[in-house]
């Protein structure tokens, strides 16, 4: 695992999670770059957890899958993943939209979110969390991933005003004009599940060791990973 360049990682007990930084190299496979090294790097991914991985390929949605064994790499229209399987790792791919893991203790389940400003607006958050409840999962434990943050993140009116009419705290207006705070609006839900979630403290947009569309236009995703660790 040392070799694999993390931008910050974690335990919930008796599952593991990691999200790569930019030095880990790009995770997508539909972003330009060359698709070998993409390969290269899910490779290296699979082979420090020692687990097979699967991706949704985002689409800005608040859908969530439930996968097993048998699931393709690569899941197509969710921005959510669940499962119950010990075999397998979930992972989330971003570049400024934040991430959030979860483990679902009381059933032995993990998720893996991809939230942006659309997803976090459409509640993918609360829906996952409703889909594993009725599982029967009360005890949860969570981690929220780095994301741009609500200074940097600038908006039109029309988008700060499709966020605030739902998650009134993550639409700002500051000295920069109108901005949006994702990590403040899961933050929100959450709360209203009464869960507390730690946070990577990291501004995508800020730092270099991250992947930022909103900087560079052009660049890799990195990859938001969950599994168990036995």
């Amino acid at each position: 695992m040392s070799s694999l360049t993390s931008l910050a990682r974690g335990s919930f007990g008796e599952v593991d999670w990691l999200i790569t930084a930019s030095g880990a190299g790009n995770f997508a496979i539909n972003v330009t770059d060359n698709h070998s090294n993409v390969l290269d790097n899910r490779k290296n991914l699979q082979m420090a957890i020692a687990k097979k991985v699967i991706y949704p390929v985002a689409c800005h949605s608040n859908l969530v899958a439930e996968v097993d064994e048998d699931a393709l790499e690569n899941i197509e229209q969710v921005d959510g993943l669940i499962t119950q399987n010990q075999d397998i790792a979930l992972a989330v791919l971003s570049a400024d939209c934040a991430t959030v893991l979860i483990y679902a203790e009381d059933i032995k389940a993990i998720c893996a979110l991809h939230a942006g400003w659309r997803g976090m607006k459409d509640q993918i958050l609360p829906k996952a969390l409703a889909q594993l409840q009725q599982r029967g999962a009360k005890q949860f434990k969570a981690v929220i991933g780095p994301t741009i943050c609500g200074t940097c993140y600038r908006v039109d009116e029309d988008r700060y005003l499709e966020v605030k009419k739902v998650e009134p705290n993550a639409a700002l207006v500051n000295e920069h004009g109108f901005t949006i705070d994702v990590r403040q609006g899961l933050l929100d839900q959450f709360e209203r599940s009464k869960i507390s979630p730690s946070v990577v403290d990291v501004c995508t947009f800020e730092s270099k060791s991250s992947f930022s569309f909103r900087r560079e236009s052009v660049t890799g995703r990195m990859a938001s990973v969950v599994w168990f660790n036995n």
